[in-house]
């Protein structure tokens, strides 16, 4: 199964840059395809969580966020200290009225032209963040 198998369109880059810090298109391509790997692992509890959340609180954007960490580890020498980076995944579901106009309004774009059956997801890892957009049934099939 390749990476794109579950990523239907990246509709938009909503922010090239999360932070100041400028990302190599190798870094961005290595994020990304962590958070594609966890989403093809997870289909069926991503959509559960999104039914879930659609039924109670209505319509909302599920955003899965990648945030990277640096632990020091230290050595007897500070100049041979290692940095490591781990890696967590938040997953959360988050109600229209919470979403900020701006997004709010490209989904709103986005949905005149798509089926009911069209969820929106954004995806954010360090490096950026991106709007895409999934059929929900081919979370809940697998």
């Amino acid at each position: 199964m390749s990476s794109d198998d579950l990523i239907d369109t990246v509709s938009n880059t909503v922010s090239n840059t999360v932070s100041n810090k400028i990302y190599t298109d190798i870094e961005i391509k290595q994020y990304r395809n962590m958070l594609i790997k966890f989403m093809n692992i997870n289909k069926g509890e991503i959509a559960k969580i999104y039914l879930t959340h659609f039924e109670k609180d209505g319509e909302g954007l599920m955003v899965i966020n990648l945030i990277e960490t640096i632990e020091t580890i230290e050595t007897n020498n500070k100049n041979n200290d290692k940095k490591i980076s781990k890696f967590k995944v938040d997953v959360s579901y988050v109600k229209n009225e919470a979403i900020p106009q701006d997004l709010t309004d490209k989904i709103n774009i986005l949905r005149e032209s798509n089926n009911k059956n069209i969820i929106y997801i954004l995806m954010s890892t360090p490096a950026e963040e991106n709007l895409i957009e999934m059929d929900i049934n081919s979370l809940k099939n697998n």
